[in-house]
């Protein structure tokens, strides 16, 4: 989640910016559009566990991603 997190000021991205360029209802629409939030990665998550039993088995699953070929590629 921190990582993920990292990922508006990685970016730049900021509420008040997009409010300076596009006014205050589109900056904001454009805002949580484009940056990542807390909740966004918690829902998902919430979601995967409750659906599917965990991130692992609707990536496997639902997905088709082979995981173990996965981790023989990235993972020395």
């Amino acid at each position: 989640m921190n990582d993920y997190m990292l990922t508006n000021t990685f970016t730049g991205i900021s509420l008040d910016n997009f409010i300076h360029a596009f006014g205050e209802d589109v900056g904001r629409a454009y805002y949580y559009a484009s940056s990542v939030q807390r909740e966004y990665l918690g829902n998902a998550f919430d979601i995967m566990d409750k659906e599917y039993g965990g991130a692992v088995n609707y990536i496997r699953n639902e997905l088709g991603v082979d995981i173990e070929k996965l981790k023989d590629i990235f993972l020395y």
